[in-house]
């Protein structure tokens, strides 16, 4: 279904990769050197740690800045020959669809609290966006 709409397709279980990590790191470093084409690897290297890190404030709060990030970019500063600058570093291309990767994942696994394995992630430039649980209904044992 998803190789239809162009979509990579992967098994997670293939992916070497930090567990505790939810991004396709990857990925997400390729795409974002994409779509900011001529932007500071600090600055690029800057908002992958701002969007690793998004751990202060509720969850409501931390879900705000995420689709602040997802929809605006990410603001960073880093030094560039001893003098600070700023960059706006965006997440998903909007404009232009063709320079993001789609990809999903059947079984990624993440390791928190506990371990998670989702049937199905859908990442866009290696940011995981949707979630799908597939679960059988003819299995008396599933449950919601």
């Amino acid at each position: 279904m998803f190789s239809n709409l162009n979509y990579n397709c992967q098994l997670g279980h293939d992916i070497e990769r930090d567990y505790t990590n939810p991004l396709y790191h990857p990925q997400l470093e390729i795409s974002l050197n994409n779509i900011n084409k001529g932007k500071n690897q600090e600055a690029i290297n800057a908002a992958i740690e701002k969007l690793k890190n998004i751990d202060f404030g509720s969850i409501e709060e931390r879900n705000s800045t995420f689709t602040e990030y997802l929809q605006n970019g990410i603001a960073v500063n880093y030094l560039e020959n001893n003098e600070e600058k700023t960059e706006l570093v965006k997440l998903i291309d909007y404009e232009n669809t063709n320079n993001n990767d789609f990809t999903v994942i059947n079984q990624w696994t993440v390791k928190d609290k506990a371990v998670k394995r989702p049937d199905v992630v859908v990442f866009v430039n290696g940011i995981p966006l949707v979630v799908i649980e597939l679960k059988s209904p003819s299995n008396e044992n599933t449950d919601a």
